[in-house]
């Protein structure tokens, strides 16, 4: 029945607060997630366990706080 699946879980103990798919502080590849603050900052959640913080710069794209983080993050609105 198709391919099989293959989990790698790691725990940070410095992030025990974050949930993941295994409990507080375990991380897979699948726990990236966003958490938005409002329309001038946003929280990228990384499989690690690190987060990158973004700012605003206009409604739809955003620019990493930290320099040594070398991405960018745009908002898409459109039709699905």
């Amino acid at each position: 029945m198709g391919d099989g699946l293959e989990v790698t879980r790691n725990f940070n103990s410095g992030n025990s607060k974050r949930l993941g798919l295994f409990g507080n502080g375990w991380s897979t590849q699948y726990d990236k997630s966003i958490n938005v603050y409002g329309s001038s900052l946003l929280r990228l959640n990384l499989a690690d366990g690190r987060a990158v913080y973004f700012k605003g710069l206009s409604p739809t794209a955003f620019a990493p706080l930290s320099p040594l983080n070398f991405c960018q993050m745009a908002r898409f609105v459109g039709s699905k």
